[in-house]
Order: structure tokens, then C-alpha cells, then sequence
């Protein structure tokens, strides 16, 4: 039994739901698909309101919901506005927006995802933090963060988290029971699961779909290139690489002097349309995410995102990958993500492409479904006020 904080219940079954979202569509990214596959999916039972950044578009978002693009992200300015809205409860999509649970008068459940409270980048600080920050250094600026978030997962009615390895990240972190965060998974829209056949080839097809970011090179999409390097003479590859950033040009001058630009193709920014169909004509999708000691996968979406479409995943054994692939099941994992280690993997996984059966991992993925993950919200904090 979760040990959240229980209120007096509602009088009804629909539920005014506000939620807090700093990460939405148009901007690609695995917190704006769980947010957009959320609001859509609460909608459909509940009013919801969505309270995002100034300026924001908010773009998909259902048509039904209105979207308030007002938020600052400093609290002094935030809470006023938020109070203004009548709602039974709120829910906080980023652990920054975490600290708005102690100011607030209907009850926050606020969820989590890793970076989010490891690396927070939210709230903006005061005048004299930021002031504090610049002769002190960003250290002041992120433990100020850290202060305020754990202060508002504590306030906080209930507190969600995307996996097993997050919830016990936090509760450490935070010094939060973990009785009181509930593991939910951030749920997929229906768009994912298509059923589609993927034609045979005769190359092994790899897709790897990432933000290109020089000042986060975890994703190690240059460890991919050169493990297709060092198999240029083994095995036949085509790597698809979908997304954009400061450090394409890097990524393409590698694979030019790695001999293998005729081998990898990249796409840049493509719409979720575009990606659902890289993943119904590949054979494997590839993340060797490297271990950090702080900058974390706390899930890694877009592996039960392929998931959903039959795609099997190769990925690291780090974070929250394990609680998404099935090792030999629905994709394999990985312990070295040198360039020798990812080549190792691929050999294993072509060796045995045949083994894993596109159905399956379908089947497997549904439990990600945002229908799903919703309801499990949904009914949590339906019990809980």
C-alpha cells in the first residue's frame, strides 16, 4: 500500500485536473511525448488545464484543453496565477515544479524522471542566488534547486516516478520514503503501436533517434558510428540517425574519417510520424547510453517507444533501461559501450535477429501504453483526495 497523504474524497468521478508542464510539443523529447500522451489521455475522463511556460505553443495538445502559457518558473510570480485556477488537484510534470506543492491549495502529486532532480534546470533562482551563483559558481545555483525540490516532494500528496531506478534515486536523494512515490511508467500515445511488417533486407538496418548535443554526449551516438567502422567488413549495416543539434557536424566529419558516411544517414528533426516509420523499416533500435554519475536515463522512452512498433532495442545495462528491455526478450543489453563492446553487440544481435519476434515485443510494450499509465495516475490521486 502506497503511503501517500489522504484527504477528504471528492463528490464526483470527474476531476478538474491542473498540470504543470514545463516540456511540451512542439519540442521533441521523451518528457513532451509523456506529457502530451497524459493530458490526452487524462481529457478523455477529466477537465484539464495546462499550465506551461510563457510563450509556449503547446502544440497536439487536444483541442478540449486549455492551455495557459503564463509560467515564469519563478514561485513569487507562478503561485498567484495557479491559484487563480479551480481545480481538485495539480500535477507537477518536473520535479523543478515540485517546490509549487507547499504554496499551493489543492493538492500537488508531483511526478519524476531523473535529470529532472539530478541536474534540476528549474526553478529559476532569486536575484541573490543567481548573484550568489556567478562568484560563488553554478554549484550555489543547483544546490538552492535541489533544497526546493525536496522540500516540495515531501509537501506533496503523492509523488510518482518513471521506474524502479528513479524512485530509489529520489527517495535517496531526497530523503522521501519510498512508500510514498508510486512507479508509473511514462505512457506512449496509440500512434506507437502500429502493426506493421517490416520488409526483409539485406543490410542490418539501425535506427538510433537522440538530440545531437555536444554538452551531453551520454547518448553516444559517435560510440555507434565507429562500432559500425570497426564491422564495415563483417557485416552490412545501414545506421539511420534521427535528430538534430550542436554536434551534428561533429557526428558527420566522424563519420567521414571513419570511412563509414556511405553507411550512416542523417535525417535531422522529424515529426512523430516520421520516427514510427524509421521504426517500422529497421531491424534494431540502439541507444549506448554511457554511465554517469549524475546525468541519468531514469527510463529511456524512446525504447519502449520502438518497443511498440516490434522494433527490438539494443541498450546499455544502466539507469532505467533494464526496466524497459527484456534482455534477449525484446532486445538486448549491454555492460560495454566502448565502440568494441557496442560491435560485440551488434554481432550478437545479428546472429540472432531472427529470434525476436516483432508480435511479442508488441504485446510486451502495451503495458507502456499512455491509456494505461494514465489510469494508474488517474486512480491514485482520484483516492487520494
Amino acid at each position: 500500500m502506497l503511503d501517500f497523504i489522504r484527504a477528504a474524497p471528492g463528490d464526483g468521478s470527474r476531476l478538474r485536473i491542473g498540470v504543470i508542464a514545463a516540456e511540451l510539443p512542439p519540442e521533441h523529447g521523451g518528457m513532451q511525448e509523456h506529457a502530451l500522451g497524459l493530458i490526452s489521455c487524462l481529457a478523455a475522463d477529466h477537465t484539464v488545464l495546462v499550465y506551461t511556460s510563457a510563450g509556449a505553443r503547446g502544440s497536439s495538445v487536444p483541442a478540449d484543453v486549455a492551455v495557459h502559457p503564463v509560467l515564469s518558473w519563478h514561485a513569487s510570480h507562478d503561485i498567484a496565477l495557479l491559484e487563480q485556477a479551480r481545480v481538485d488537484a495539480w500535477i507537477t510534470l518536473n520535479a523543478g515544479a515540485a517546490p509549487y506543492s507547499a504554496r499551493l491549495s489543492a493538492p500537488v502529486f508531483a511526478y519524476v524522471h531523473g535529470n529532472d532532480f539530478t541536474l534540476p534546470w528549474l526553478p529559476h533562482p532569486d536575484r541573490a542566488v543567481r548573484l550568489a551563483g556567478t562568484f560563488i559558481g553554478p554549484s550555489v545555483v543547483q544546490a538552492w534547486r535541489r533544497r526546493r525540490i525536496g522540500a516540495g516532494l515531501r509537501a506533496a500528496r503523492g509523488v510518482f516516478a518513471n521506474s524502479d531506478f528513479s524512485r530509489d534515486l529520489c527517495a535517496r536523494m531526497y530523503g522521501i520514503a519510498p512508500s510514498r512515490i508510486r512507479v508509473v511508467p511514462p505512457g506512449m500515445r496509440s500512434e506507437f503501436f502500429r502493426s506493421e511488417d517490416c520488409p526483409p533486407a539485406r543490410k542490418l538496418r539501425l535506427v538510433s533517434v537522440s538530440r545531437l548535443a555536444a554538452h551531453a554526449p551520454r547518448k553516444n551516438i559517435d560510440g555507434v558510428i565507429e562500432a559500425v567502422a570497426l564491422l564495415r567488413h563483417e557485416i552490412d549495416i545501414s545506421y539511420t540517425i534521427i535528430g538534430d543539434g550542436d554536434d551534428l557536424a561533429r557526428l558527420r566529419k566522424l563519420a567521414i574519417q571513419l570511412g563509414v558516411a556511405q553507411d550512416v544517414h542523417f535525417l535531422g528533426a522529424v515529426d512523430t510520424s516520421g520516427v514510427i516509420d524509421a521504426f517500422c523499416h529497421s531491424d534494431v533500435f540502439i541507444m549506448a547510453v554511457k554511465p554517469s554519475g549524475v546525468d541519468v536515463e531514469g527510463f529511456g522512452m524512446v525504447f519502449a517507444e520502438a518497443a511498440a512498433t516490434g522494433l527490438p532495442s539494443i541498450g546499455a545495462r544502466i539507469g532505467g533501461i533494464p526496466e524497459v528491455i527484456e534482455d534477449g526478450v525484446t532486445g538486448l543489453l549491454l555492460d560495454d559501450v566502448s565502440a568494441a563492446g557496442i560491435a560485440e553487440g551488434l554481432r550478437a544481435f545479428y546472429r540472432r535477429r531472427q529470434d525476436f519476434d516483432r508480435d511479442r515485443i508488441r504485446i510486451k510494450a502495451q503495458r507502456f501504453s499512455a491509456f494505461n499509465c494514465t489510469a494508474m495516475i488517474a486512480e491514485t490521486i482520484a483516492s487520494a483526495i
